[in-house]
């Protein structure tokens, strides 16, 4: 008896969960909420979305940034259904996921920036080499994307030379990228390429002496940063290092003298 009791419990879940897929199906609620948070998502202020996307480490018009977008929406409707049910530690444990993958994806972002400032002289100079050699402008980018390939400028290129083939031009096919990273030598480097593409001159000496400034600007941060090293090792010297020292020298005299 026992054993056709749980056969019918085990057959009634399975039929529930079969009814509940279905109607899911049938009413295509995952497509109504994802055109809902679109519609909500080009609703957002222009600076918002930036910030999303950085925080998320994706473009604005990709599908990633659309699908995130959805699934932040359904766990802060989550959360607020855990407020107001006084489900306390799944709110917290909510919360704290949300916290956790936006911090995830910023840190993202900003090794993307890193990288990108950090490949940017070398990826000039192979483009200096390719057009010195007669290459135009816009296969000399896609040869040299392609043999970076594994890097975060590689990709980016790749991209722009996708959207290159679609019909764009160079200025609106590289403006994501630029408007993702907001780097002001990533501004002046479009600048340059749109510049020499629209009026058909040579690059060549133009990109060599801005792979020399930025590897110039990169000597100078490094040489900052390892001048800024002493200040900022004085706080933990003084608050860590210092103490255990005079505890360690001064510690069996205190003792001795107090016995």
């Amino acid at each position: 008896m026992k054993a056709l009791l749980l056969v019918a419990v085990w057959a009634s879940c399975l039929l529930s969960v079969w009814l509940f897929i279905q109607l899911w199906r049938w009413l295509a609620i995952m497509s109504l909420l994802q055109r809902g948070a679109d519609r909500l998502w080009w609703r957002l202020p222009a600076t918002l979305r930036w910030y999303l996307c950085c925080f998320w480490n994706c473009a604005i018009n990709s599908e990633r940034a659309r699908q995130l977008w959805l699934k932040h929406l359904l766990a802060l409707l989550v959360l607020g259904l855990a407020q107001v049910y006084d489900l306390g530690l799944l709110a917290m444990f909510i919360g704290l996921s949300l916290l956790g993958f936006s911090a995830r994806g910023h840190r993202r972002w900003q090794l993307s920036r890193r990288r990108i400032a950090r490949e940017l002289p070398d990826f000039c100079d192979l483009l200096t080499m390719m057009m010195a050699a007669g290459v135009p402008l816009i296969p000399a980018l896609q040869r040299v994307s392609q043999a970076c390939g594994g890097g975060t400028l590689a990709r980016e290129v790749e991209t722009i030379s996708a959207r290159l083939r679609q019909g764009y031009d160079l200025e609106e096919a590289s403006q994501p990228m630029v408007t993702r990273y907001r780097l002001s030598i990533l501004n002046e480097w479009q600048a340059l390429l749109v510049r020499g593409h629209r009026q058909g001159g040579s690059l060549t000496q133009t990109l060599t002496y801005f792979s020399q400034q930025l590897r110039h600007q990169q000597l100078h941060d490094a040489e900052k940063k390892a001048q800024e090293a002493p200040v900022k090792l004085l706080f933990p010297l003084l608050s860590c290092f210092f103490p255990i020292n005079f505890l360690i020298i001064l510690g069996p005299i205190a003792i001795g003298f107090f016995l």
